[in-house]
């Protein structure tokens, strides 16, 4: 009998955000790397004007401007996107959101380590309160028709894809990624490695 080989990928711990932040740079690069993915200090001057500004505002008035004016700190919104308030941002040039995405108040959506392949949030998309979608290294794709419950966690290390029409409970976690000990005598070092099994991918089935 032919037993085929698991596949294990060993992930690159200097392209998370823990190795960013231990560099040289300075504490205000670090911050602005954190939040947009970039030292641009435009690019920070302009997600802290906005997030300051409308994120906490309160009834239809938030609704209509951070509809209007979120669209700046995301890689590609589609149309009628709403957002509540107490939205946590990190990185939304990496993440693109579809048409008719309804994002509950204090969500925390965070793109720092999706790079090229990004998050990607369908059409009619609804993220209920409180829930987080972040890419610590990897795609993170969710499908059209899909529903994250309130308070659930979606975080991507080596890769998230769930399908159309899937509904996720309130208080769920999804995470991808797997740690494993490692002795060094380096105290620099971490005393583990990270790695995948590959994406953690959810679809549903017909009836």
């Amino acid at each position: 009998m032919n037993q085929q080989k698991e596949s294990i990928a060993v992930l690159d711990e200097a392209a998370f955000m823990r190795g960013k932040l231990h560099g040289k740079q300075s504490n205000l690069q670090k911050y602005a790397n954190l939040v947009t993915g970039s030292e641009s200090l435009f690019a920070l001057f302009k997600y802290e004007l906005i997030t300051a500004v409308f994120s906490g505002l309160p009834g239809a008035l938030g609704l209509v401007l951070r509809k209007r004016f979120y669209r700046k700190l995301f890689g590609s919104i589609g149309n009628n996107v709403v957002f509540g308030k107490g939205i946590n941002i990190r990185c939304g040039n990496n993440i693109i959101i579809g048409d008719n995405v309804v994002i509950d108040d204090y969500c925390v959506l965070d793109g720092r380590g999706a790079a090229e392949e990004k998050i990607i949030i369908g059409n009619n998309v609804v993220l209920n309160r409180g829930c987080t979608v972040q890419s610590k290294l990897g795609g993170l794709c969710i499908g059209d028709y899909s529903t994250i419950g309130a308070g659930s966690a979606i975080v991507a290390q080596g890769g998230v894809s769930i399908g159309k029409w899937v509904s996720i409970a309130g208080g769920c976690e999804v995470s991808g990624g797997l740690f494993k000990h490692r002795t060094t005598d380096n105290p620099d070092e971490a005393p583990f490695y990270r790695y995948t099994r590959g994406p953690v991918i959810i679809r549903t089935t017909r009836l």
